[in-house]
């Protein structure tokens, strides 16, 4: 049992993302930096801590404070490679070891068909659309967990050793999800929105001779309206809003506004995941050393990967096919349909390629 336990919790190895490097913690972020040459993971991580202390997210304990009440638990870092080759640092607490919570933790996300659909509204009534990205949305709700933690020398020699409480939804407690959801959802109610009854994270509102729609997923929103830069203006009183603005990316898909030869079909807007496989082969090639070639067929016809008999991978190997697999699998999702055969048959063999 000892030995299972500690094959599930280990690090597993080597974990990347379009072709780069994942630190699996904050000692092997920092050892990838001077590999690398630069300072891309140490900025990452200090430009999550100023952002945590802006919100105001832990609070030293009060005389008030029963810390019996509290209980107390790790928090560490997760790191991230965005689409354009960003690096990100998110501050995670070990939710995991707090006790089941009796309250509805539950927080969805508009469905793909959703946006779709919308899209296609939009076009049908002449609605412009915007998108925004709510910053460090998890903060701007509180909490009722009662968390304790200890900071780590990373916070600076003020507060390292010091016990705080956390205050704010912080990524990671068991409840963020649902009170930022919660949070989201007054707000939006406030405005004159309601959810759909085809999909609670579509909402709408109705404006006489028109309606309008905001789409979410987690912290990113679509606005399709007359005037949406108004709605966003809106919603910028209570939330810190990044990269506003026409939609060009959503996803990891393309939203592209056709020319006049597709308007004069009826098509406007088209969505694809062209951006995205630009992304993704150019850090594989990066990653494999080599430029892959163009096909005719997503697969060899003649190619039956359960008759593979070439060697296993190393634990190395199977985060990179893990990889691969788990981007095409998004490519699948972005539309490109013509791949999921060729992906679905390779994935069955992720746990031991």
């Amino acid at each position: 049992m000892a030995k299972t336990f500690a094959a599930n919790t280990a690090p597993s190895g080597s974990k990347f993302k379009f072709g780069v490097e994942v630190p699996v913690g904050t000692v092997h972020a920092l050892k990838l930096d001077a590999e690398n040459g630069n300072t891309a993971w140490r900025d990452a991580i200090e430009t999550e801590i100023k952002q945590i202390n802006q919100f105001q997210t832990f609070r030293l304990p009060r005389a008030s404070d029963d810390l019996s009440e509290y209980q107390r638990i790790p928090y560490h870092f997760v790191f991230d490679v965005k689409f354009d080759g960003r690096r990100k640092a998110r501050l995670v607490a070990g939710g995991n070891v707090t006790d089941p919570l009796k309250e509805d933790i539950y927080s969805g996300v508009t469905g793909l068909e959703s946006v779709r659909l919308a899209f296609l509204l939009a076009a049908q009534n002449d609605l412009q659309v915007c998108a925004a990205d709510i910053g460090n949305a998890f903060l701007n709700g509180r909490t009722r967990e009662k968390i304790v933690i200890k900071l780590k020398r990373e916070f600076g020699p003020e507060l390292a050793g010091k016990d705080v409480i956390i205050d704010r939804s912080l990524y990671g407690l068991r409840s963020s999800a649902a009170r930022f959801h919660e949070h989201l959802s007054t707000r939006l109610k406030t405005m004159g929105f309601l959810p759909s009854k085809a999909d609670p994270d579509l909402w709408m509102k109705d404006c006489g001779d028109h309606y309008e729609y905001i789409t979410r997923w987690v912290d990113d929103v679509l606005v399709y309206g007359k005037d949406p830069m108004a709605v966003l203006q809106e919603l910028r009183r209570d939330y810190v809003l990044k990269g506003v603005g026409i939609p060009e990316y959503y996803l990891g898909g393309d939203l592209v506004e056709l020319d006049n030869s597709w308007k004069s079909t009826g098509i406007k807007t088209a969505l694809s995941a062209k951006t995205y496989i630009r992304n993704v082969v150019e850090k594989y090639e990066k990653l494999f050393n080599e430029t892959f070639k163009s096909q005719k067929s997503p697969m060899n016809h003649l190619y039956h990967p359960e008759l593979d008999e070439t060697p296993f991978l190393d634990q190395k190997g199977v985060s990179i096919f893990r990889g691969l697999v788990g981007s095409a699998n998004w490519m699948i999702t972005l539309g490109r349909f013509d791949v999921q055969y060729a992906t679905g048959a390779n994935a069955r063999f992720s746990a031991f390629p």
